[in-house]
């Protein structure tokens, strides 16, 4: 037998992680950014509170949404596109988002996409992976 038979095939992924932000549609493989997860560290959970603070989010039935160990927060929502380790640095928390983060206490519903909106319906606005 030849050696093709035996070379492995690399497994692809069968979920992609998305931006949590309801406005933003970056996802896993976007060029030039990368996706963060939010901190999950016992150390981190001062900093964890004030990321979940700053995206502002609710679950669909309208009680307080939590990121999940798949939540990921992108790039393009830091300061020079880059989160820091550095507590004093402006880049520590997420703060850049779209203006109907300024405007509205909540996101309304009817600004979300319709795909972002039928992954949260089905999984109950608590998953962040969209499977392909």
């Amino acid at each position: 037998p030849s050696n093709k038979e035996y070379v492995r095939t690399k497994k692809r992924k069968t979920y992609r992680y998305c931006c949590v932000i309801l406005l933003c549609h970056t996802t896993e493989g976007t060029p030039t950014l990368k996706l963060y997860r939010f901190p999950a560290q016992p150390w981190e959970k001062e900093r964890r509170h004030r990321w979940v603070a700053t995206v502002r989010r609710v679950n669909l039935d309208g009680s307080p949404w939590m990121p999940s160990d798949n939540s990921r927060i992108c790039s393009r929502h830091f300061v020079n596109n880059e989160r820091s380790n550095i507590a004093s640095h402006p880049a520590y928390c997420p703060t850049l988002f779209p203006t109907v983060y300024k405007t509205n206490s909540v996101i309304p519903q009817d600004k979300a996409s319709p795909a972002r909106l039928s992954c949260f319906s089905v999984c109950n606005g608590l998953c962040n992976v969209f499977k392909v």
